[in-house]
């Protein structure tokens, strides 16, 4: 339904005045409300930093957790702590533990779109830190419970934060976002995963919090981040988008005051109002995405670039790497501040993505970004299979020229496979379908990541060595070429051009 008029005392034709600045990556002139910046800082320091954080951290205290399965294994059982069989499983209950997290974390990414359209993106959010706190506080009990059930449960609890924010987080800003500079705010989500990871790093060396007695510690850190994002979520007003469809004009008004200086609030009512009438906001079902072209392709189209990030090689690049640093005879201290510095350098590449993406477009850099990886890939399947297979000839020298195609990759991957799905995918669907459209293309994503990561080890072992890259080469070509076909501009476009866009394509044209 139509809007209520708004208050006879606000003029919605009138530009909003104050202090303002450019936006100086968006490559257009933007002038940016406090509201917005104080929310999406908010947003990213208590849901996208904690997520990156997380997932760091996880990996990076995967020798601490192993010792204390150990030593709580044998306390129960100390004649067979030693034996072979007792090794294995060791190996499956740390296995357990990373599935709980990815399971917990699919499943929220699959639900936390209804649940966001029943409650509210901000709200979620808020609800999201507390359930953070939780996973954060069972960490930092571990060592005094000594109990491996606190770590299960905060695993669980963490893939559950993880998972919500892969979803909302996007959801919300792509919201609150104005059209000019929306893509560089919701890739806001991602530089802050990525500087959660460098900070997961960080205080992972040797000479911050690397001890046996803190590990659990470094998992609860996140706790400080969380607690502060959710104090200051409560100043935040929910998205306007959101309001629109619940038929709150006064609040809504509110919140494009709040939120939006690049439009007249006149002209984002307007705006709402006419993605309503053409697309009506009643309650989506997930069936609904067959019924119309612009949901069907779009859901298509998000399926194919969402299995982008999983099917770009990752696995094997980061399985390869470690057989590199050997050969390049790198310390362990040297190690350490290399994986730093990758991540420093993965943080830079996606910046330089996020200026990108507002002055030369999504699909441009889309395209460009996959090709770069494309060639890398080949790269690192020539010096790591072809040429220590044939000519039976491996040293320093390849070695170092396979470190530069991981660069290469890693560069290419940040900006673009890594970065552009997050923003595109988000931008593909009308309010109707958004959060379940999103939520299901983001759970996808998480599947085929857990499952490939299950198959890769046999996949690679099955392969002559290096061989591996050629075959996510491949995958990423069959994939690269329906995305340029049909993957749409969606820079400085409103979601109802987006929408038309996708609407007129042939019914058939994407399945």
């Amino acid at each position: 339904s139509d809007l209520e008029p708004p208050p006879s005392s606000i003029n919605i034709n009138k530009n909003i005045s104050g202090k303002c600045h450019l936006f100086w990556f968006s490559g257009q002139p933007c002038k940016i409300l406090p509201g917005l910046l104080l929310a999406v800082f908010v947003t990213c320091l208590g849901s996208s930093m904690v997520f990156g954080y997380i997932m760091a951290s996880l990996d990076n205290t995967e020798s601490y957790v192993k010792r204390f399965l150990k030593e709580t294994n044998c306390l129960a059982d100390i004649k067979n702590c030693t034996s072979v069989h007792y090794q294995s499983s060791l190996e499956f209950q740390y296995e357990l533990l990373n599935f709980a997290y990815i399971i917990s974390g699919t499943f929220a990414c699959i639900c936390s779109g209804i649940l966001a359209d029943k409650f509210g993106r901000r709200n979620i959010l808020i609800a999201n830190n507390i359930i953070g706190i939780i996973g954060s506080g069972c960490s930092l009990i571990i060592i005094w419970s000594n109990s491996q059930l606190s770590i299960l449960v905060s695993r669980l609890f963490l893939g559950l934060n993880s998972g919500i924010t892969a979803v909302v987080v996007p959801l919300f800003l792509v919201e609150i976002s104005p059209t000019v500079i929306r893509g560089a705010i919701v890739a806001g989500h991602q530089l802050s995963v990525a500087i959660g990871i460098i900070l997961a790093h960080l205080i992972k060396m040797n000479f911050v919090l690397n001890l046996w007695n803190n590990w659990n510690k470094i998992l609860a850190f996140p706790m400080v981040m969380l607690a502060l994002s959710f104090s200051f979520l409560f100043l935040i007003p929910e998205t306007p988008r959101y309001l629109t469809s619940s038929s709150d004009s006064v609040a809504t008004i509110k919140a494009c005051f709040h939120y939006n200086k690049t439009q007249t609030i006149g002209e984002q009512l307007n705006e709402m109002r006419k993605e309503q009438e053409i697309f009506p906001q009643k309650r989506f079902k997930f069936w609904n995405f067959f019924s119309k072209n612009h949901n069907r392709n779009g859901i298509l189209l998000s399926l194919v670039i969402s299995a982008m990030p999983s099917l770009s090689g990752i696995n094997a690049v980061v399985s390869y790497s470690k057989s590199i640093f050997l050969q390049l005879q790198f310390l362990e201290k040297t190690l350490e501040f290399y994986i730093f510095g990758m991540a420093v350098l993965n943080a830079i590449a996606i910046l330089v993505g996020i200026f990108l993406i507002e002055n030369k477009g999504r699909r441009k850099l889309f395209i460009y970004s996959s090709l770069m990886c494309i060639l890398s890939l080949f790269g690192l399947f020539i010096f790591n299979g072809v040429i220590p297979n044939y000519f039976r000839s491996t040293n320093r020298i390849l070695s170092f020229i396979s470190l530069g195609f991981m660069i290469v990759y890693n560069i290419s991957v940040a900006m673009g496979i890594g970065l552009i799905p997050g923003v595109v995918i988000v931008e593909l669907f009308t309010q109707a379908s958004r959060a379940t459209g999103f939520s299901f293309s983001l759970g996808f994503q998480w599947a085929s990541i857990y499952f490939i990561s299950i198959f890769y080890p046999h996949i690679n072992k099955c392969l002559p060595s290096g061989y591996i890259f050629i075959v996510f080469g491949l995958c990423i070509i069959f994939l690269l070429i329906i995305a340029t076909f049909f993957m749409p501009e969606t820079k400085d476009q409103t979601f109802i051009q987006i929408a038309e866009n996708l609407r007129i394509q042939k019914s058939d044209s994407l399945t």
